[in-house]
C-alpha cells in the first residue's frame, strides 16, 4: 500500500504562494465534511502549483479520521 510523505501535508504547503486560493475551502475539506457526502474533489492548475501536494494533504486528513483514501491519477489537458 502507499503511503503519504509526511512532508505532503497541510502544514507543510506555502499557500500563500497561491493568493487565488480559496484558503477557507482548504480548510473546510479538510474536516472531512465532504467525505459523508460523496462529493468529488478536483484540483486544476499550472505545473507546480502544489496541486499533488494538496491532494496528498487532503488525502492524508481523511486517513487520519479513518477514511480510505483513493486519488485518481492526473489528467493532463492540452489546449
Amino acid at each position: 500500500s502507499r503511503r503519504f510523505p509526511l512532508w505532503q501535508i497541510l502544514d507543510a504547503f506555502d499557500l500563500a504562494r497561491l493568493p487565488n486560493l480559496n484558503r477557507a475551502l482548504i480548510d473546510e475539506l479538510a474536516t472531512g465534511c465532504d467525505i459523508a457526502e460523496k462529493v468529488p474533489v478536483r484540483i486544476a492548475g499550472s505545473c507546480g502549483t502544489g496541486k499533488s501536494h494538496l491532494a496528498e494533504g487532503l488525502g492524508y486528513c481523511a486517513v487520519r479520521q479513518g477514511v480510505d483514501t483513493q486519488c485518481s491519477q492526473p489528467v493532463t489537458q492540452l489546449a
